[in-house]
């Protein structure tokens, strides 16, 4: 060990390891703890000469205890969703669709080697359509997020409110064919599993979210109050440490 050490960025202790790799070959490495490799020689001395090399530029590692993992600074992604909504006392609507989300993370809270807990702040917009009616949502709310690093799990669950747009298809009481449409608040919960495939990619397997929200009734021409259940999945992509 070597303290003030010179080699490192703030003058700080360094380790020295030197060591004989063979044919000739002495390879001298000083490390500082939580910093990474500040200096490096090699040294080989051959039949009729003797090279050297030796380490002129490094960068330092994050500044990230040991243990932890760096976490993201945010995350986007697009899912595949199936939306089952219901119009009526009797009917539903099955409708498919595509899903649109994007969090933001805010600082780890009680990271782990093995794993950790994850809070942020998540948007997502969603459209699907079929012969019976469409429905357009936009929600966001908190979001909690485990992950356990071994097994690539992730879960997360969270409240969600916002926005929806609902179209339905049907029949008025005179007997003609018309579209009823209503804008409402939506309201509900959100939660899933997916699996962390490398650093910035994340596969979600299973997404549900549980909405309420206001449906009209093309008849009678009210609105009701009713409940979308949306079933998804997809990839997202994660950017930036901190």
């Amino acid at each position: 060990m070597n303290d003030h050490d010179p080699s490192s960025p703030d003058k700080g202790k360094t380790f020295h390891v030197s060591s004989y790799i063979g044919s000739g070959l002495t390879e001298d490495v000083w490390f500082e703890k939580g910093v990474g490799i500040v200096k490096e020689t090699a040294v080989h001395e051959g039949t009729y000469e003797e090279t050297r090399d030796q380490l002129l530029l490094f960068e330092p590692a994050p500044s990230v205890a040991i243990g932890e993992v760096p976490a993201p600074i945010g995350e986007f992604g697009l899912h595949y969703a199936n939306s089952s909504l219901s119009i009526s006392t009797t009917g539903e609507s099955n409708q498919n669709g595509a899903s649109a989300y994007g969090e933001y993370f805010f600082k780890r809270a009680g990271p782990r080697w093995n794993s950790r807990a994850l809070f942020g702040i998540a948007a997502g917009f969603s459209g699907s359509a079929s012969g019976s009616g469409s429905l357009y949502t936009y929600l966001f709310g908190p979001r909690f997020s485990f992950e356990w690093r071994r097994t690539h799990l992730v879960y997360f669950f969270g409240p969600v409110i916002g926005g929806a747009h609902v179209g339905v298809n049907g029949t008025t009481l005179a007997g003609s064919a018309a579209t009823a449409t209503r804008d409402s608040l939506a309201y509900g919960a959100t939660y899933g599993f997916g699996l962390l495939a490398g650093q910035h990619c994340v596969v979600t397997l299973y997404q549900g979210d549980f909405v309420s929200l206001k449906v009209p009734d093309v008849a009678s021409g009210t609105s009701r109050w009713r409940g979308e259940t949306r079933i998804s999945g997809g990839i997202g992509f994660r950017f930036g440490e901190r």
